[in-house]
């Protein structure tokens, strides 16, 4: 009787690497994605975001507290060129700073657009009411204050 012959099984950096395009500048994971686009990869039990792995194998460890950003704004890439380590409020500062963050009409739940808040300031500007607009707009007294106020909109001139 011949012995069976098992193939070695892969290690978790064949597996990642197996499941990364790495033929662009972006190296795209090309596996499972979470809903934002952030790859997903499984090692030692655990659920770990691609990009993060890519830096942990060809950069080092993670300090704690720490997350890997992306330079290129691209969710699934996994090119440590493209990555960097920092904070949440590092994340938050450089999406800020790209003009990523949702604000105005790309909030998801604006009633408003940006012409409609310019047109608005104007109006109250030319003597009408809060509460005379606000209906004409479809929001209320509230938000017609916060508008013009510039509590809320401070992006629209």
């Amino acid at each position: 009787m011949t012995p069976h012959y098992t193939a070695p099984k892969p290690t978790s950096e064949e597996r990642f690497w197996a499941k990364v395009d790495r033929s662009g500048d972006c190296w795209v994971w090309i596996a499972g994605t979470t809903e934002w686009g952030y790859g997903r990869f499984r090692m030692d039990g655990r659920l770990y975001l691609a990009h993060r792995v890519a830096y942990m194998f060809l950069v080092g460890p993670v300090p704690d507290g720490m997350g890997v950003l992306h330079r290129c704004d691209n969710p699934p890439c996994c090119n440590p060129a493209h990555l960097f380590l920092g904070t949440d409020a590092d994340n938050s500062h450089d999406c800020i700073e790209k003009g990523r963050n949702a604000r105005g009409e790309r909030g998801g739940k604006a009633k408003l657009s940006e012409l409609d808040v310019q047109d608005l300031r104007q109006l109250y500007a030319s003597g009408m009411s809060f509460q005379r607009l606000a209906p004409l707009y479809g929001v209320s007294v509230r938000t017609v204050r916060a508008v013009v106020n510039r509590e809320t909109w401070k992006h629209v001139p």
